[in-house]
């Protein structure tokens, strides 16, 4: 059995700013699940992201920004209102 503290090895995937990348590719950029993304859709948080039909898709600018408002500096920063 794998020690479940054990780190792990985390690859960046680059965004480029106008692909539409599938949700997949997204909780691979966040390193979370997709159920995660699913359920910060459902609550309202999350990154800007886009219905085409049935398909759910982020602009990589749209994660990018979302990212970026989640820097801190210190944990006594306050998170944006819509922080999942």
């Amino acid at each position: 059995m794998a020690n479940k503290n054990k780190l792990r090895a985390i690859r960046s995937i680059r965004l480029d700013d106008d692909i539409l990348y599938a949700e997949e590719v997204i909780a691979k950029h966040l390193v979370c699940r997709v159920k995660t993304l699913q359920a910060w859709r459902h609550r309202g948080g999350g990154p800007t992201y886009i219905k085409i039909g049935r398909l759910v898709r982020y602009r990589g600018l749209d994660v990018n920004q979302w990212t970026a408002a989640r820097s801190r500096r210190s944990t006594s920063e306050a998170l944006p209102e819509d922080a999942a």
